[in-house]
């Protein structure tokens, strides 16, 4: 059973949907065996002389034994995914009775995973998420294949960080230099102002003291006495 597609928000898409490792089921299969072992048991000890409600008594128990061990058990194998998407982590879990939560990507901070040397072997291990959404740090455990969930969990985080307005990745606000203010033609045209005439034969005099000092060549006095000259 595959997780709901009527439950992704429009342009949401899912990039990992996983029920948990079928090593989460060893437990169960153990203690549906060991009731199995026990009801042969029984059978054999009891004598056929016995009355058929006894045997059918014991018969309805072990049945009733194995759908609860293993039954049960598969059936919250079959109705647990945890889901990543484009946009968030989803925990689902339950038929009849159902738990979710869900931590959106760009409230995660962290994500760490751990594997026994068991776990390690057969793929298996737990992740822990830590987020600043209501939830806070969550661990889910028999996750297949944890680092590479880690992996693709940071992946989607940066991408849709990157989605979101005003973060890294996003066109920048534009830089062109405004349009300048219309003019007003009720309004005068300033020009720059124009030296005086006093001022000019002051520079020429401290020109011509500087070249008789040495300190301007003849053809750089020239050169400064025309630049002022056409200020004027």
């Amino acid at each position: 059973m595959a997780f709901p597609q009527k439950l992704l928000a429009p342009g949401e898409k899912v990039v990992l949907d996983l029920r948990p490792h079928w090593v989460s089921l060893v437990v169960s299969a153990l203690l549906g065996l060991l009731a199995v072992i026990v009801y042969v048991l029984l059978l054999m000890w009891i004598s056929p002389t016995w009355p058929s409600w006894t045997r059918w008594t014991i018969f309805i128990l072990a049945t009733i034994a194995l759908i609860f061990t293993i039954g049960r058990k598969l059936l919250d194998w079959a109705t647990t995914h945890f889901v990543l998407t484009t946009e968030r982590v989803i925990h689902r879990q339950g038929w009849l009775a159902r738990q979710s939560m869900e931590i959106p990507l760009d409230r995660i901070s962290d994500v760490k995973f751990g594997q026994s040397i068991f776990e390690r072997l057969v793929g298996a291990g737990n992740l822990t998420i830590e987020s600043a959404a209501e939830f806070g740090e969550q661990r889910f455990n028999y996750i297949r294949q944890p680092e590479e969930v880690q992996r693709e969990i940071y992946q989607q985080s940066r991408d849709a960080r990157m989605r979101m307005p005003g973060t890294a990745g996003t066109p920048p606000p534009s830089t062109a230099s405004p349009a300048p203010a219309p003019v007003d033609a009720d309004l005068p045209t300033l020009t720059p102002a124009q030296p005086s005439s006093g001022m000019i034969a002051d520079e020429l005099n401290k020109l011509d003291d500087l070249r008789a000092r040495g300190v301007l060549s003849e053809e750089e006095f020239r050169r400064q006495k025309a630049r002022l000259l056409g200020r004027s």
